[in-house]
């Protein structure tokens, strides 16, 4: 946990603007984590031997990115990727405009999102921590059988 307090902290300022400029995606903020962790790491015999820091800053990266998509969802109404162009579907399916005017109109809808994230972002780490054993020890199950 020690090691990749530092990657993770830097990996949202690498992804969230990628993510919030249209087109950005999330391949590329994972990419330019993966290098800045390589270049700042002070562990360099480990890289390519499974070095944390090579995994904890893209994934930040990678999720920041997501979020940054809805920066673009919501205020302008443009998906920055194809998974990403499922909830402007939705929104439109029940008959909401996402764009400019959404906080206007659906501010208790934008507000609700929003919070939503926060209270994922207290529960994910709250779940998976603790289960991160069980989660392990479904590896041993043979892969026939699943």
């Amino acid at each position: 946990m020690r090691r990749t307090r530092r990657s993770w902290a830097r990996g949202p300022f690498v992804g969230f603007p990628f993510g919030a400029v249209p087109a950005g995606g999330a391949k590329i903020p994972t990419f330019l984590s993966y290098v800045t962790e390589k270049r700042l790491s002070k562990h360099k015999d480990e890289w390519g031997k499974g070095a944390i820091e090579g995994v904890a800053g893209p994934e930040s990266a990678a999720s920041a990115s997501a979020a940054g998509t809805l920066v673009s969802i919501l205020t302008l109404g443009l998906p920055t990727t194809a998974v990403a162009a499922v909830m402007p579907a939705a929104f439109q399916q029940y008959g909401t405009q996402p764009g400019p005017l959404l906080f206007e109109r659906e501010p208790d809808l934008v507000w609700g999102l929003i919070a939503s994230l926060f209270v994922g972002m207290v529960l994910l780490p709250a779940l998976n921590l603790p289960l991160a054993p069980v989660w392990a020890k479904l590896l041993r199950i043979p892969r026939a059988s699943l």
